[in-house]
């Protein structure tokens, strides 16, 4: 949890301070209601619900177990099947969620290098444009960083967000077992399998057959915030210097408006 946190407030502050300056040339003073501001609230706003989700997840996990284990071994296997079904909505509002920031993001990117025309340009638009030689994104480390993150990553999660909203829902089997101790209390595991589909789109996460959909949670959680750090950094690499220097001359225009009144 402290990992996700630190990436987040992380990831808020690059936003915070690539916002300064609007058009990466000349410092930007813009109202509050601006809509790079909104844009950057708009980033962090799906950031805490990744996370938000995530947490629900394992607690609506965790809380299974905890019912199952309590009425062991009179379970009931409808209240076993509606557990696994919690925890795959869940599941499914994470996926949503970070496809949707991927757009976002994308947004955000498309308004500073291409302008505010294409701020609706989304994920799918700024690979396009990372691609195109003719683009206007100059920015060569960045461009390379976000079709290898599209290639090995997202791409694969757009394609599966697809399928389960327009095609079948997707799910995996769960296994409930106890190990006894003697002497000393029942010990209850409950595995909830990671979706089949998403197994096979996201081969390169390496999952075992038996690996928990919350290990699997967790693992996209952190490369999606890891993917959007590291583009902010890219961006921020090149915006700040500007910023600064923006900034020192304001500083000494202003100086030199006081000296000269």
């Amino acid at each position: 949890m402290n990992h996700f946190s630190d990436l987040e407030k992380a990831i808020s502050k690059y936003l915070i301070d690539i916002c300064i300056d609007l058009k990466r040339k000349t410092l930007s003073l813009s109202p509050a209601g601006h809509i790079k501001y909104k844009m950057r609230d708009s980033l962090i706003y799906r950031i805490n619900a990744i996370q938000y989700h995530y947490f629900l997840l394992k607690k609506a996990k965790q809380n299974g177990l905890e019912i199952l284990s309590n009425e062991f071994p009179n379970n009931d296997p409808i209240k076993h099947i509606n557990i696994v079904k919690e925890v795959y909505y869940l599941f499914d509002d994470l996926i949503f969620n970070i496809a949707s920031m991927f757009d976002y993001l994308g947004n955000f990117i498309g308004y500073i290098y291409l302008g505010e025309s294409k701020i609706k340009i989304k994920w799918n638009g700024i690979v396009s444009s990372c691609r195109d030689k003719s683009s206007n994104i100059e920015n060569n480390k960045l461009k390379d960083f976000i079709i290898e993150a599209n290639k090995t990553f997202v791409d694969h999660l757009h394609g599966y967000r697809s399928d389960i909203i327009h095609e079948k829902m997707d799910s995996s089997e769960s296994i409930k077992s106890f190990k006894m101790n003697i002497p000393g209390p029942i010990e209850h595991e409950f595995i909830i399998k990671i979706p089949k589909i998403l197994k096979s789109k996201l081969k390169y996460l390496k999952a075992n057959n038996d690996d928990d959909i919350t290990i699997i949670a967790c693992m996209l959680v952190e490369r999606t915030l890891d993917i959007t750090m590291k583009m902010l950094e890219i961006i921020s690499e090149e915006i700040i210097p500007i910023n600064k220097k923006n900034i020192e001359i304001l500083v000494a225009e202003n100086r030199k408006k006081n000296k000269d009144s």
